[in-house]
């Protein structure tokens, strides 16, 4: 009978499918993310990258990351460069990043200090404030929604031409 190397413990016959399954490759992409856009590489993430996989669930404070991928579940408060929730992906909680894209579904409060990108599978509920947005067909925002100031350009309701003659 096979002996497990670390352990000496022996292996039964039971347990060998899950040694194969151990040494399997993990996906090149992050799933249900456009790679033109990202194309997180399992080899070439970036440094400061948080991949919560699919499967994984995760709760507390994140902090100290530049990217944060959530493909699983996450239960969190979030201050990061950037978010990406993966179409299956579940983010609850806070945020506070200067870019995010939406595939999967957000709950929570969402402030994105540049661009929010919801995707045409993705869904965001509760606050959010962004500076700037961008939602595919398909794609679903709720709550209380609003852009920052700064961003928005004043509102007129001269057409075009009654401009051009005041002028």
């Amino acid at each position: 009978m096979p002996t497990e190397p670390r352990t000496g413990v022996p292996i039964s016959r039971q347990e060998e499918p899950a040694k194969e399954l151990r040494q399997r490759p993990l996906p090149h992409t992050v799933t249900g993310l456009n790679s033109r856009d990202h194309a997180l590489q399992k080899d070439s993430a970036p440094d400061g990258t948080l991949i919560v996989g699919k499967g994984i669930r995760f709760k507390g404070d994140i902090s100290a990351c530049d990217c944060l991928v959530v493909e699983g579940e996450v239960e969190a408060s979030l201050v990061a460069q950037r978010l990406v929730v993966a179409k299956d992906g579940r983010f609850q909680g806070t945020a506070k990043v200067a870019n995010a894209e939406v595939a999967g579904s957000f709950v929570g409060n969402l402030d994105v200090t540049d661009k929010l990108l919801i995707r045409g599978t993705g869904r965001v509920a509760g606050g959010c404030r962004y500076a700037r947005i961008s939602i595919e067909d398909g794609g679903v925002i709720t709550g209380d929604v609003n852009a920052k100031s700064g961003h928005l350009e004043s509102l007129s309701l001269e057409t075009p031409q009654q401009k051009t003659a005041i002028s």
